[in-house]
């Protein structure tokens, strides 16, 4: 009875979380195997983003259906909403960069964005790119024609051959 009581009393927690780990993996076959992972954290409609623009930084996003917000300063800032073109501000590292928007195309019943990242108080020399899924999130980066994808993406059939597609 007593094993009954504090599984109940666990139950709601192990419910309302839920923990991944995502690995970017490079989608050209001939260069150096290079990529990263990330560990995700859902709990209700928050996502915890372990890593993902940078190490050692935490991420926070609130989805509903398939708006998104970003936590930047301590207030929700909108990420991506369907309705509208949102150029968001994100950190990466130390450094604030505005992800200016600059494509939007459907694969699969998904919204795929392509955003820029533009330094707002620095000076990078490449150009860095996020490909975000309205479903899913950050699923792909490019800087200098090199490009990771986030590997459960890797697999979808002609996925990496639409990302590779003229904007």
């Amino acid at each position: 009875m007593k094993e009954l009581v504090i599984i109940l009393i666990l139950l709601p927690h192990f419910l309302l979380s839920q923990k991944k780990e995502y690995k970017f993996i490079s989608t050209d076959k001939f260069s150096i195997p290079l990529g990263f992972s990330y560990k995700r954290e859902v709990k209700r409609n928050v996502i915890i983003e372990y890593n993902l623009f940078s190490g050692d930084q935490i991420t926070y996003f609130k989805k509903n259906k398939e708006n998104w917000k970003i936590l930047c300063k301590k207030h929700w800032d909108k990420f991506y909403t369907k309705e509208k073109k949102i150029s968001p501000k994100v950190s990466i590292g130390n450094n604030l960069y505005r992800l200016t928007f600059v494509t939007k195309r459907e694969f699969n019943d998904n919204i795929i964005v392509l955003y820029k990242a533009n330094p707002v108080n620095s000076i990078i020399s490449e150009d860095l790119y996020y490909f975000f899924s309205s479903k899913d999130g950050i699923i792909a980066i490019q800087n200098n024609n090199k490009k990771l994808l986030r590997e459960d993406y890797l697999y979808i059939e002609n996925f990496v051959k639409f990302l590779n597609e003229e904007r």
